[in-house]
């Protein structure tokens, strides 16, 4: 309600798939971003274990499909590009 102003304004939306999102997910980006807010070696050596236990496009590449792990994974990696969207980008009704 607020981008259109209480329906006096026309919005626009964009809704778009990111491609074998999960099998491009890079395991020492992800594994970075993880390090950067935990300071427990033992969870960084779970979250290592987890993400490390998968290859699918490549060495260092992706996550598998419908594991509830990836789930957690992939919207802690997705986090870093949302924020950067936000603050960085200054869109504010991303």
């Amino acid at each position: 309600m607020k981008v259109s102003k209480s329906n006096s304004r026309a919005c626009w939306v964009l809704k778009c798939d990111v491609r074998k999102f999960f099998a491009s997910i890079d395991h020492e980006k992800l594994i970075e971003i993880f390090k950067r807010h935990i300071n427990d070696i033992e969870t960084i050596w779970l979250v290592e274990r987890i993400v490390e236990s998968f290859q699918s496009t490549g060495l260092g590449k992706g996550l598998p499909l419908g594991n509830l792990t990836s789930q957690l994974l992939v919207n802690v990696y997705m986090n870093e590009f949302d924020q950067f969207v936000k603050h960085k980008l200054k869109r504010i009704s991303y």
